[in-house]
């Protein structure tokens, strides 16, 4: 037996970086600031910027331009607003 063996199974369901995510895209779209936005769901803003980090990801592979990977041509509320316009099945992945 490895000490593997003794972990507690993963619970079903999201994974944790994927949990507030929607969220996150909602109030940004809606003009909250990342700090409150922050404070609001209880995470820290290094949190907060790698689940924007995600939105950025998977809008780069969805429509194939890595444009969105840089901060500087798309900043948040526009990564938001694009990643919530994506088909309901990449959002909720």
């Amino acid at each position: 037996m490895c000490a593997f063996d003794r972990l507690a199974p993963v619970p079903p369901g999201r994974p944790p970086s994927q949990a507030k995510i929607r969220e996150i895209a909602e109030r940004l779209v809606d003009g909250f600031p990342q700090s409150e936005i922050a404070r609001a769901l209880k995470i820290t803003p290094s949190t907060l910027s790698r689940r924007i980090v995600v939105m950025r990801t998977k809008l780069a592979e969805h429509t194939g331009d890595p444009g969105w990977l840089d901060w500087r041509k798309h900043p948040p509320v526009q990564v938001a607003r694009a990643w919530l316009g994506l088909p309901g099945k990449l959002v909720d992945r």
